[in-house]
């Protein structure tokens, strides 16, 4: 048996299986979160490699599986990220129950994971480029149901995703010529292009983001935080998979400053263009953009500290955004616009969804005593000793982001009502509230994350 059998051949097949019964939603939603909490569990207490004995029986997980030529490679390093991906997918799953989505997004979602998980785990890793795009590719029924016209959002999503596969390609050729050759040849240079190009592209950095506030607007806010929460952070693996394989692009001093030059523009223009947004979808869209900065900034630290921010950061990033996602879909449900004129007042008849929504957003800005704000401390610390201009950049972007989630506290509290209310259904509430509780014990506990986020780390053995 393999490892890539378990985390990525089964939950795909899995999804497929669902498919032809996605009108009985409790059903597929309920096999899809135990599918992926199972695995979770079985990345946690399996061991990769050493055989165990249950009883008569032994047992032994090989880590490697070759499919058509290509190698599938999953080690014991590895655990901390199948754990990962495979909570927040089935806490996705969870959700969904509550709130209106299309029914074959368990089957579609599932199979999205398990195709990050192949993505990360294929060598040689240029072929993630082709996995990224086939999951871009069943995703788009998520975005653009059938029957229905795609709108410039999604049609745009699908262009950028796709433009970044022939240049991350070119980018593995140009890599290639470098390894066979000295360093400091013409191919350097048009491997950092290509490759900056096509990470751009992916991750949507500045000017190539015009497509996510669009697609957070025309789209349900469950499945645009449910795919651009989880795509960026497979892209950002694949990306630090890359930068430990070629020691010349990690030592790059170009590769490092363009990473810290595109992470702080990045922060100052989504927080600045959010601090004027007043649609919430949109605002999403913009805090996906200030968390992809923020995990560029920390990857240019170029350090262990850097690399174990950025995964300290993961869990309050995906929290958030699931919460914010799972808020406005509650507002949708109950028929309430979600832009700052449609909630005004909205707190006294919704209390616990406004708070977290309020919460799940003060978090990702990164305010004091929340999740974000123990990983963005040190790392802004130590960017203004390596770059003070970048550091300035970030600062103001985060107090303009901030600035907009004043300006969602005023719309709610804001009301001539002195009755209180409560709208919200109880497992609704239930799950709003335990998120919350997270972000609350996340920002005043925060080394219980950074110290189960370290695992994470473990596989990129030459960035650490």
């Amino acid at each position: 048996m393999s490892a890539a059998l378990i985390w990525i051949i089964l939950p795909f097949l899995v999804a497929v299986a669902l498919l032809p019964f996605r009108s009985q939603r409790n059903l597929v939603l309920g096999v899809a979160a135990g599918t992926s909490f199972l695995l979770a569990v079985l990345a946690w207490i399996l061991p990769v490699g050493p055989a165990i004995r249950l009883g008569p029986l032994t047992l032994q997980v090989s880590p490697e599986m070759v499919i058509l030529g290509r190698r599938f490679v999953l080690e014991a390093a590895d655990h901390s990220f199948l754990i990962l991906i495979y909570v927040f997918g089935g806490i996705w799953f969870l959700g969904s129950q509550q709130v209106k989505v299309p029914d074959y997004f368990p089957g579609i979602g599932l199979a999205l994971v398990a195709m990050l998980v192949a993505a990360q785990a294929v060598e040689p890793f240029l072929y993630a480029a082709l996995i990224l795009e086939m999951a871009v590719l069943i995703s788009l029924p998520l975005l653009s149901p059938p029957g229905e016209r795609a709108g410039p959002g999604t049609l745009r999503f699908l262009i950028f995703q796709t433009l970044a596969v022939p240049f991350i390609l070119m980018a593995g050729w140009a890599s290639g010529l470098v390894e066979a050759n000295l360093p400091g040849t013409r191919w350097v240079v048009q491997a950092i292009v290509f490759l900056g190009l096509g990470f751009s592209f992916w991750l949507a950095v500045f000017p190539f983001y015009t497509w996510v506030p669009l697609l957070a607007q025309e789209t349900a806010p469950y499945i645009f935080g449910f795919l651009l929460g989880m795509l960026p952070v497979g892209v950002m693996w694949i990306a630090l998979g890359f930068l430990d394989s070629f020691t010349w692009l990690r030592t790059s001093f170009a590769v490092v400053e363009g990473l810290r030059l595109t992470g702080g523009l990045m922060v100052l223009t989504a927080g600045i263009w959010a601090a004027f947004q007043t649609n919430l979808a949109r605002m999403l869209g913009y805090a996906i953009l200030l968390e992809n900065g923020f995990a560029l900034l920390a990857v240019s630290l170029n350090s262990s500290l850097g690399l174990e921010l950025f995964a300290a950061s993961l869990v309050p990033r995906l929290v958030g955004i699931a919460l914010w996602s799972f808020a406005l879909a509650v507002y949708h449900k109950h028929g309430i616009t979600a832009d700052l004129t449609g909630l005004t007042g909205v707190l006294r008849r919704y209390p616990v969804v406004s708070s977290a929504l309020a919460l799940a957003y003060f978090s990702l800005g990164g305010l004091p005593l929340l999740a974000s704000f123990p990983v963005r401390q040190p790392l802004l610390e130590t960017l203004a000793t390596l770059n003070q201009p970048v550091a300035v950049a970030a600062i103001v972007g985060s107090l303009g982001f901030l600035l907009g989630g004043y300006r969602l506290l005023a719309a709610l509290v804001r009301s001539d009502e002195k009755d209180w209310q409560i709208h919200e259904g109880g497992i609704e509430a239930v799950m709003l509230g335990v998120a919350m509780v997270l972000l609350t014990l996340a920002g005043l506990f925060p080394w219980v994350v950074l110290r189960g986020s370290l695992g994470l780390v473990q596989v990129f053995t030459h960035l650490r």
